[in-house]
């Protein structure tokens, strides 16, 4: 009998090894598809980041973009307001010179109707030689016109 438990424990002992063996690499194959099942969860999270990142960063562009767009807008108003504001005032320029114009121009006619000879016996106005008294006027009415020519190329300019 001693040699029947010699081959029991041989066979035992390689029994255990096979067994063993048997569960080492079905451990190892357990282990890997473990790792390959965090491997894919971790690429998974990954592409779930990056697409997060993605719709961030279209997100942003989008609202920088928005913002670009209203200020271009608001500046833009801000000169449209600002040529009209420039428009009517030499509009008002306008008019104020097309007045004293016509007062030059009345006070003119006036002194040209006070300088004709008159009949005699009638006073002449006090005031000097007539050439003298004119030049005033006409000084003015060449100033009013510059003035006005400088007003008209500066509205040009603003369109």
């Amino acid at each position: 009998m001693p040699q029947m438990s010699v081959w029991m424990i041989v066979a035992s002992i390689i029994a255990v090894l096979v067994f063993l063996l048997i569960g080492f690499v079905l451990g190892v194959m357990y282990r890997k598809k473990v790792s390959e099942r965090e491997i894919a969860s971790a690429e998974d999270e990954a592409k779930r980041i990056i697409n997060e990142g993605i719709k961030a960063a279209e997100n942003k562009k989008r609202e920088a973009l928005l913002e670009a767009k209203e200020e271009i807008h608001r500046t833009r108003t801000e000169c449209d307001r600002e040529v009209k504001e420039r428009r009517n005032e030499v509009s008002k320029q306008e008019r104020r010179l097309q007045q004293k114009e016509e007062n030059l121009d009345r006070s003119a006619r006036k002194e040209d109707r006070d300088s004709q000879p008159q009949a005699p016996g009638s006073r002449r106005p006090a005031g000097g030689d007539q050439a003298h008294q004119e030049e005033p006027a006409r000084h003015a009415r060449k100033d009013l016109r510059l003035l006005r020519g400088g007003s008209q190329a500066v509205s040009h300019q603003e369109r």
